[in-house]
């Protein structure tokens, strides 16, 4: 994307060529990072011993793009045996975007290549929450949580056949 035009105002000047055609540029013009860039829009002009000119250089911003979106699929099911973690983490920009994350409770993200390890199995691993955060310089940070937990089976024991049998005089064996 071009650069906006840039603009600013001349002083007085005795004759209106006296400086020639004043430009405003960016000193900085490779750099297009977001950003907050000080002392790097500028004007050039024709120079003149009459004048003894000072150019109060501008600030240029590059603003950030707009938010990511980032996703994280977590589990709620009933028992099975394997181990439920977040997973399906997305971001919608790749180039230069890092996915991190981390468990309810901590304060530091950890990479994403360690999501897995976290994860449970058994009902009583209890409920775990993980948000997974999309970072990128040129991009405002997004966010996403999920938690994951492990219902106990509804099951039913029930007695095949009602079993019986005739009292004879004996005390019962078992």
């Amino acid at each position: 994307m071009a650069d906006p035009a840039f603009n600013g105002t001349v002083g007085q000047l005795v004759g209106e060529a006296d400086l020639g055609t004043v430009t405003y540029l960016r000193t900085n013009s490779s750099v297009n990072a977001a950003g907050i860039y000080a002392g790097v829009i500028t004007a050039q002009y024709t120079d003149n011993p009459n004048y003894d000119v000072t150019v109060n250089k501008g600030t240029f911003t590059i603003a950030k793009a707009g938010t990511l979106t980032v996703t994280v699929t977590g589990y709620n099911g009933p028992y099975d045996g394997n181990d439920h973690c977040a997973s399906n983490a997305l971001a919608n920009v790749t180039d230069g975007t890092t996915l991190t994350f981390r468990e309810e409770g901590e304060t530091n993200w950890r990479d994403i290549s360690q999501l897995n390890a976290i994860f449970v199995r058994d009902v009583a691993d209890g409920v775990k929450t993980v948000c997974v955060r999309a970072s990128n310089s040129n991009y405002e940070d997004a966010t996403a949580c999920c938690t994951f937990e492990v219902q106990p089976i509804a099951d039913t024991v029930k007695i095949l056949t009602d079993p019986s049998k005739t009292y004879n005089g004996s005390p019962a064996e078992f």
